[in-house]
């Protein structure tokens, strides 16, 4: 699986601002990178949400990301892209 740099703010950003919580995880897509970082931390929202994937030029930026799980207990969220 991929590493992801991901960084979550609990609003989106203004100017330069420190995220709320910045680490490395690894998983399948950013999206999955995203919901993993806010589910190990107990958040169920953010604001904004940015996943690097490591060694490559590629970030994807969600806004407003919603952590839930569905009947089987997998990790899913919404977002606004």
């Amino acid at each position: 699986m991929p590493d992801y740099d991901v960084a979550l703010w609990l609003r989106p950003p203004k100017g330069t601002s420190i995220p709320y919580r910045s680490e490395v995880v690894q998983a399948p897509d950013p999206l999955q990178a995203v919901l993993l970082l806010m589910h190990r931390y107990c958040l169920v929202e953010v604001g904004y949400a940015a996943a690097h994937l490591v060694g490559t030029a590629e970030i994807t930026r969600y806004y407003q990301v919603e952590l839930f799980e569905d009947e089987g207990g997998n990790l899913q969220g919404g977002y606004l892209s």
